[in-house]
């Protein structure tokens, strides 16, 4: 019986802790043009492109699941191997048991080419989430992260700490980039918003991210940030109008205005990024990762902006007629390289953070528990 207590004793010890990791290696200077801080990483696997690579073992249920939490709690990340893990942030976007596919957020505090960190699974003994508090994987230049998932019920949750989450107004769930996206139809004044920010201060930087697909040009809103539609009170873009052509209004859409085509990108998945930097009054357009156009002016918004609207503007009747996924507002000028460094990482997450191979960690728990039960 005392033998039997000690083998029991040490299986308990041996479940408390990660049974698997995979090593995860940051890609090269190509993928990562330079280093950056405080940036968070996509890591996904087992679904839709782009995030269709298969890892096998993160599911919980079925033949060769790994994975022991319903909600895959057990799903961690450390910057150290996981048998003395050295915990990092994340945020766990979505994880469908049956079949192990995730969609994961990993703050690296500093990220650079050919860096490495560890996935570590298996883990009996944890029951809630491991990654942090509520917005503690997103950088605090981010006003508002909005991942727009799932693909069947759309959510407007905010992922930062700030909890500017969205009304939706008539927008649909989709397919997106990256998970599920929203969906808006223009006829029908879809949109989702909130009237209480994201805040920026007047004539301050901003960053505003996001991937659309959209099919035919027509009058057109992506979003508006601002106290209401009046010239000099907005930030706003149309993606793209009815010429086919992206503008990005901060302050007034003449002097504060830079545009670009958008012809070529009709009917494709395409990232934008726009930027107003108050250090030197770039006013810039950024397609697929790369600059696209720019202009050079003081203008800016004249008053504190407040609230927010995707798929449409604050005031005037115009809203998108396509998709919008993965919005996000940051409160300072993303430099080139860290747009690009974006764009690389969610137009392909396996090559920007390729997943090693399993390893074990001390052998293996569900051994141990099997000779125990079994009597062997």
């Amino acid at each position: 019986m005392r033998i039997l207590l000690l083998l029991l004793a040490a299986s308990s010890q041996l479940l408390a802790g990660y049974s698997y990791q995979r090593t995860i290696t940051l890609g090269s200077s190509a993928v990562i043009p330079s280093s950056q801080s405080n940036f968070t990483v996509l890591v996904c696997a087992n679904g839709s492109a782009p995030c269709n690579t298969s890892i096998a073992g993160l599911n919980q249920s079925g033949a060769g699941a790994h994975v022991t939490s319903p909600n895959g709690y057990d799903i961690a990340f450390s910057s150290t191997a996981c048998a003395t893990p050295t915990w990092m942030k994340w945020e766990m976007n979505r994880y469908v048991p049956s079949t192990g596919e995730f969609y994961a957020w990993v703050l690296q505090p500093t990220l650079s080419s050919g860096g490495t960190f560890f996935l570590c699974y298996g883990n009996s003994a944890i029951s809630t989430f491991q990654g942090g508090s509520t917005g503690s994987a997103w950088e605090t230049n981010y006003k508002g992260v909005w991942h727009l998932s799932d693909g069947t019920t759309l959510s407007g949750a905010d992922s930062t700490a700030n909890g500017l989450n969205l009304t939706n107004a008539g927008a649909t769930a989709t397919t997106g980039q990256i998970d599920g996206a929203a969906n808006f139809v223009s006829a029908s004044a879809q949109r989702l918003g909130n009237a209480t920010g994201p805040v920026f201060t007047a004539g301050s930087s901003i960053t505003v991210s996001f991937w659309t697909l959209v099919s035919s040009a027509s009058v057109s809103s992506a979003f508006s940030i601002g106290n209401d539609g009046n010239v000099g009170h907005v930030a706003q873009a149309h993606v793209p109008y009815s010429d086919s052509t992206l503008y990005w209004d901060y302050g007034t859409n003449t002097t504060g205005r830079v545009t670009t085509s958008f012809a070529s990108r009709l009917g494709s998945w395409t990232k934008v990024d726009l930027v107003f930097n108050s250090s030197n009054n770039l006013h810039a357009i950024y397609l697929g990762g790369t600059l696209a156009n720019s202009t050079t002016n003081a203008s800016s918004p004249t008053v504190t902006l407040t609230g927010i609207v995707i798929g449409g503007n604050l005031a005037l009747p115009y809203y998108e007629n396509g998709k919008l996924d993965e919005f996000r507002v940051s409160n300072c000028a993303r430099s080139a390289t860290w747009i690009a460094t974006e764009y690389n990482n969610q137009s392909s997450p396996s090559t920007f953070a390729a997943v090693g191979s399993e390893s074990g960690i001390g052998g293996s728990s569900s051994g141990v528990h099997r000779r125990l039960i079994g009597g062997e």
